[in-house]
């Protein structure tokens, strides 16, 4: 470190010690991957001396650990609102001066390479030669194609660069001309139409011949601005890098050093290539299998154990399959391309989901899984649930991964809430490991790399997961933080602010009869966390850490409403415990009953043991707060826990003999997608077909009733077959569905405009696609089976008060009743938008309405006018004779909207 930085932190922790009035403060720096203490301001005191000591950690933008800022004093202290924010700009103006000290030196060594390299020639008189051609290359030219007028720009640069006079006048075809035949003129042919049609930008390094007839290289970089789905403008810019090309090579030629660096650099970016390619369609189609098939099977009559493996089962695939279609494409992270998602969720049941994912893993492995949300958490947060669930199990995964015994827990807090709603909220993932060495913490956040290469050989993995997970938080507007001894276990935490809500909170019947509870549990960390759910309740704990501890305290003749045993102790077992309490005590004076607390793992012999002792109920760990609660209630009740797979009626389905064809050439999504159909289309006729060739031939004979359509195939893909059906005498009304496992920007748009009428993602749901029967099969859905044909009207809601009531839960009705208003006036001015745009025949602008009223009529609950608001968005000019009916159609249904919303406002 120079003399200059040097001096500057001196000041700083000089001014932090005088702002916080600290005997001592001390800044660290990572210097050669080891973090040393570097400056200091006042007398230096040890660790066990400091009453008072807090640590700053000094992190870049990207994440990555530079030092750390500390503050130690022998007395107590406490920094004030003030105090606290000079801190976080003195912190601030650090971690800047560090990053500036590390930009300068990595230049100044860069520097020194390039002159060592060049007096091995000890020809100066090169040297300079060479670095004014180099100082060329900051000329760079632009250039922008106008799509819609046909019209192209160059700038002064680029057609100096092409050698052309000032006042030529280039085309797109000229410019196309100027690209050397052969390998150039194909990838930039090849990337106009490739950008054109999927917006994707290109990077190209390619060959001209000049219109002097000279050759150059340059570097060309194009992008796109679209406009409702069309490509409206290219541009880009260009770069003569022929002066580098030649420098490259002279450098490889002259210096084997940077020809091994190079080379290494490829193998890199080769390995990263081959895990992301891994991560791709031959992964996605085992996975919709898994997530269909369990989907039909937790719908049949299964027993407790069995629905809820098969849940989790079901939970892990789902998780898995959103990690693969939205988060492993780790190009698309690093391009910052990556967009959250971000809706309403439940706190309380995300945690409780999360947990239950590794939950089984960690038991499998001897594990006390352990989840410990704070009763002060706000009910309801707006965030990205699949990211934010990615990440959380990507750390409870590396904590199972990393721990042999102990415990794993999930912990999640609200450290501030403000007067605004949104709450600062901390989510720490604490294990019982291995710990990581300090001097490698900062290592583990680099992608593809562990703490050393021993760890990736024992434990496996890839190495990816936190960076990923780093990178999410940043756009989240956080970071991972780590807490780690070596074979103490680490701590991974994060801090992110939500904007939350609450809701009322859940009632449970007779829960007050119960005043005290024994807890019997060799888990330190589990006895506290049931302890302050029941302490909520003001229900006094008694605690014991093992069965004979229980024995002893009954002997004593203490008594007990409910005693919450769990299962897996060491000496003596909570069902042996239980055994011998009945043995010696009876059924206790007052008692309620026995909870057994037990893992996924456990087998079913403990059914058999529970009912031989009289053992209430049994909760599978980690418990969570309102499970505790409902199981106390239905103990007291003495309530039988109902199976959550039975439904209170059957379920519903289309009646009618349809025909329907299934284009699809994976023969495990065929099977699933027959399956659900015919769960939901009893009487239809199914067609199967393996690729669109097939399809086409099908159609050729009969147009069904509905299509489902597989855009990925071999032969001919979905886009292809749609349109060939589209050309067809009755090819043009049958309703086509999109199937695909892409999760694309811009894939529902780019089906549509092939002619499809809508969109539906794999794996398929049986609930989702009986939605989209609704929608575009006018047949009648009824609760028992009954013929109808496909020309019979649907029933639909005009209008469902319960969706608005659902979605703001927790209100003031005096919010339904203005939002009612602004609903009614949005309709009414959309009615004489969407009538403007028909007489002028303006698709798009019908489209663009379409769209608004379709997200509004979902929120409020307008279930027939959401389905014409939908049909409307879709619209095409292909399908423009139809457009006069359906205006007709939304015109009817909203004045019968606005009726029906103006009668419920008299009622608020």
């Amino acid at each position: 470190m120079n003399a200059i930085l040097q001096e500057k932190l001196n000041r700083q922790t000089e001014l932090a010690s005088l702002v916080c009035n600290v005997q001592v403060a001390t800044i660290s720096i990572i210097d050669d991957q080891q973090q040393s203490v570097v400056v200091a301001s006042g007398i230096p005191i040890t660790a066990k001396e400091a009453a008072f000591h807090i640590t700053y950690d000094l992190v870049s933008s990207s994440g990555e650990l530079l030092g750390t800022l500390s503050l130690m004093d022998k007395a107590p202290r406490h920094l004030d609102a003030l105090q606290q924010k000079q801190m976080k700009i003195i912190v601030s103006d650090v971690t800047a001066e560090i990053i500036e000290h590390n930009r300068r030196e990595a230049l100044q060594n860069s520097e020194r390479n390039f002159r060592a390299f060049f007096e091995l020639e000890k020809d100066l008189k090169r040297t300079r030669e060479i670095l004014e051609r180099t100082s060329q290359l900051s000329r760079i030219g632009g250039w922008e194609v106008d799509l819609v007028n046909k019209e192209m720009f160059w700038s002064d640069v680029t057609k100096e660069i092409h050698e052309v006079p000032p006042d030529f006048s280039p085309t797109l075809s000229a410019a196309v001309g100027f690209y050397k035949e052969g390998e150039s003129r194909k990838k930039i042919t090849a990337a106009l139409k490739e950008i054109i049609e999927t917006g994707r930008p290109w990077d190209l390094e390619l060959q001209i011949v000049t219109a002097t007839g000279k050759e150059r290289w340059v570097r060309a970089v194009g992008n796109a601005e679209f406009e409702n789905g069309k490509c409206k403008r290219l541009y880009g810019t260009f770069q003569d890098i022929s002066v580098s090309k030649e420098t490259e090579q002279e450098l490889i030629s002259q210096q084997a050093s940077l020809a091994a660096a190079k080379q290494q650099a490829e193998q890199a970016n080769i390995a990263k290539s081959e895990f992301l390619a891994n991560m791709s369609h031959e992964i996605r189609t085992p996975l919709n299998g898994v997530i269909g098939f369990t989907e039909l099977v937790l719908k049949t009559d299964l027993n407790e154990t069995q629905h809820q493996y098969l849940s989790i089962v079901n939970q892990s695939a789902n998780a898995l399959l959103s990690i693969i279609n939205d988060i492993l494409d780790f190009s698309k992270i690093e391009s910052g391309k990556l967009e959250l998602d971000i809706d309403k969720y439940d706190l309380y049941e995300f945690s409780s989901q999360v947990s239950d994912i590794v939950s089984y893993q960690a038991q499998h492995k001897g594990l006390e899984m352990l989840l410990n949300v704070s009763p002060n958490l706000p009910r309801f947060a707006w965030f990205d649930e699949v990211r934010l669930k990615q990440i959380l199990i990507n750390l409870l995964g590396n904590a199972v991964k990393f721990t042999s015994n102990g415990e794993i827990e999930l912990k999640v807090t609200p450290l501030e809430i403000k007067e605004d709603g949104k709450a600062r909220i901390r989510f720490e993932v604490r294990d019982t490991g291995i710990g990581i060495k300090p001097e490698k913490q900062y290592k583990i956040f680099e992608a593809f790399r562990q703490e050393d290469a021993s760890t990736t050989k024992k434990y496996g993995g890839t190495g990816l997961g936190l960076t990923i997970s780093n990178k999410l938080l940043a756009l989240m507007g956080t970071h991972l933080q780590i807490k780690s001894n070596i074979n103490e276990g680490s701590t991974f935490y994060f801090d992110i602010e939500l904007p939350t809500a609450e809701a009322p909170p859940d009632k449970w019947e007779s829960l007050e009869k119960i005043r005290q509870v024994l807890i019997v549990d060799d888990n330190d960390n589990n006895r506290t966390i049931l302890k302050e759910m029941l302490s909520l309740k003001n229900i006094a704990c008694t605690e014991a850490r093992s069965g004979f501890e229980a024995l002893d305290t009954l002997t004593k003749g203490e008594r007990f409403d409910v005693i919450l045993m769990d299962y897996h102790m060491p000496y003596m077992d909570g069902l042996e415990t239980v055994k011998k309490i009945r043995h010696h005590f009876g059924r206790l004076p007052g008692e309620q009953g026995v909870i057994l607390l037990h893992s996924s793992a456990d087998d079913e012999r403990i059914i058999r043991v529970c009912d031989q002792l009289d053992i209430g109920l049994r909760m599978v760990k980690p418990i969570k707060i309102n499970e505790l609660y409902n199981s106390l209630s239905m103990l007291i009740r003495k309530e039988k826990r109902a199976k959550r797979h039975k439904h209170e009626k059957e379920e519903q389905w289309i009646g009618g003999r349809l025909n329907i064809l299934i284009v699809e050439d994976n023969p495990v999504n065929m099977l699933l997608a027959t399956t659900i159909v015919k769960r939901i289309a009893h009487d239809a006729r199914i067609y199967e077909a393996q690729d669109g060739i097939e399809a086409v031939r099908i159609c050729r004979g009969k147009i069904p009733d509905l299509i489902l359509m597989d855009v990925q195939m071999p032969v001919m893909n979905g886009y292809e077959a749609t349109k060939k059906i589209r050309e067809m005498p009755g090819g043009q009304r049958v309703p086509i569905m999109a199937l695909t496992a892409g999760n694309l920007k811009g894939e529902r748009e780019k089906c549509i405009e092939a002619g499809m009428n809508d969109f539906i993602g794999k794996p398929l749901v049986q609930q989702k696609l009986l939605q989209l029967f609704r929608k575009w099969l006018t047949v009648v859905i009824e609760d028992s089976p009954v013929t109808l044909t496909t020309e019979q009207e649907a029933k639909e809601t005009h209008f469902d008060m319960g969706t608005l009531e659902a979605y703001l839960v927790g209100e003031d009705r005096s919010v339904l009743k203005q939002l009612l208003k602004l609903t009614i006036e949005e309709l009414k001015t959309s009615v004489a938008e969407v009538q403007a745009a028909a007489a002028a025949v303006d698709i798009r602008k019908i489209n663009r309405i379409g769209h608004k009223i379709r997200g509004t009529s979902q929120i409020i609950g307008l279930a027939k006018l959401a389905r014409i608001a939908d049909q409307l968005d879709t619209l095409t000019v292909k399908r423009e004779p139809e457009f006069g009916f359906l205006i007709e159609s939304m015109q009817e249904e909203s004045l019968l909207v606005i009726k029906l919303m103006e009668e419920q406002i008299m009622k608020i």
